[in-house]
């Protein structure tokens, strides 16, 4: 089972997934990661936006772009469903390459990551913390190897963009998944558990990291402790003793 442009068509709209859309081998949010077969989400940045670059996936064999603008010159297939319209799936011709016209590009990966999540019946532990993150999810992975089918997210692809990102690479075998949770302020892995719906949450420690922007130590502590309170009612936290 692989995901399909299907999940993105129906995550967005009222369409429902056939089986026979085309399959993506991975998403990407960079356009020098693309590859042939990948799906590239263009972004706009603090610095670059993603799509000036749509033109580049599309030269590295990404199949789909899902942005919000559609770049002058470009010769793709475009599906607008910026108003959620399924009719503009079905006036599809099913070229490809293709361009996903949406209203907001990261709600968009978001939800579809969501559905995609949603599909499978595996128990997430979510891993936060201010330092020791990865390694304490490289560590849990490997523990729970030894038993379990169990996926990890790669590297420090930890945010509320690289997070969701990631799992499209989950799949049915999966019986356990440790997911990293980054944040820079408040909100953030609120908005991650709510894509994920972790089980289990781990707090490494908490100290003051991204103060910039999170503005201090009490908006830091409030963000970490979004995991555990999205934790349901027989959820588990572990939380490290020594850190008051």
């Amino acid at each position: 089972m692989q995901p399909t442009l299907g999940t993105f068509f129906e995550a967005l709209s009222s369409y429902r997934r056939t089986g026979d859309e085309p399959v993506f081998v991975q998403v990407v949010v960079d356009s020098r990661d693309a590859v042939p077969g990948s799906l590239f989400v263009a972004l706009q940045g603090e610095r670059v936006n993603g799509h000036d670059y749509i033109a580049d996936a599309f030269k590295r064999g990404a199949i789909a772009v899902l942005c919000e603008q559609i770049p002058e010159g470009l010769h793709a297939a475009v599906i607008d469903l910026t108003g959620g319209d399924e009719d503009a799936i079905a006036a599809w011709s099913g070229d490809l390459p293709v361009c996903i016209q949406v209203k907001d590009s990261l709600l968009a990966l978001q939800e579809a990551a969501r559905l995609w999540r949603d599909q499978f019946d595996v128990k997430v532990i979510g891993i936060t913390g201010s330092v020791g993150k990865s390694s304490t999810k490289e560590l849990t992975h490997a523990v729970l190897s030894q038993r379990y089918r169990t996926f990890k997210s790669p590297g420090n692809r930890n945010s509320t963009i690289g997070l969701p990102a990631a799992l499209f690479d989950l799949r049915p075998e999966h019986e356990r998944a440790v997911l990293e949770m980054g944040m820079y302020t408040t909100g953030e892995i609120e908005r991650l558990c709510e894509l994920t719906h972790p089980a289990i949450g781990v707090v490494t420690i908490i100290g003051p990291v991204h103060m910039e922007r999170a503005g201090n130590m009490e908006r830091i502590v409030a963000a970490k402790r979004e995991l555990v309170q999205a934790l349901p009612d027989d959820g588990v936290a572990i939380l490290n003793h020594d850190d008051p």
